[in-house]
C-alpha cells in the first residue's frame, strides 16, 4: 500500500513545466530515470538521469546523486555526479558539481563551484551505458 502512495503522490509532484516535466522540491526519488522530454529537477535524485535526446535543468532547490545524461544540463543546485552533455554544460552562480563533466562546450558562470574533471573530447564515452 505504501507503494501505491508514493507513485500517487510521485504523479502528482511530477508536473508538466511548459515543455517537459518538473520533479518538485517536495519528492525525493531513488532509482534510474528514463525517458523523452525536458526535465527540471528541484528536488532530491539518487541514481542516473538518462535523458540523452533531451535538456536537464537541476533547480536552484535540486540535488542529484549520481550521473546525469542530457542535450544540455544545465546546473542551478547541487550535484555528486558526473555529467554527459551532447551539446552543453551550464553551471550557474547557484550551482555546484563534484565529479566530471564531459560535454563539447562548458560553461561555468562566475560564482560557480566545480570540483572535478573536464573532458571536451568525450567521443565514444559519451554514451550511457
Amino acid at each position: 500500500m505504501k507503494f501505491f502512495v508514493f507513485l500517487k503522490r510521485l504523479a502528482f509532484s511530477a508536473q508538466r513545466k511548459e515543455k517537459g516535466t518538473l520533479i518538485d522540491s517536495m519528492i525525493s526519488f531513488r532509482g534510474d530515470l528514463t525517458g523523452g522530454g525536458d526535465l527540471t529537477i528541484e528536488g532530491h535524485v539518487e541514481g542516473k538521469v538518462n535523458l540523452k535526446n533531451n535538456n536537464v535543468v537541476v533547480g536552484e532547490k535540486g540535488y542529484v546523486k549520481g550521473d546525469i545524461y542530457g542535450t544540455t544540463i544545465t546546473v542551478e543546485g547541487w550535484i555528486q555526479g558526473n555529467l554527459y552533455a551532447e551539446k552543453q554544460v551550464v553551471i550557474k552562480p547557484s550551482g555546484k558539481v563534484s565529479g566530471a563533466i564531459c560535454a563539447p562546450q562548458i560553461t561555468l558562470e562566475e560564482g560557480s563551484k566545480f570540483k572535478g574533471t573536464v573532458d571536451t573530447d568525450c567521443g565514444k564515452n559519451n554514451a550511457s551505458t
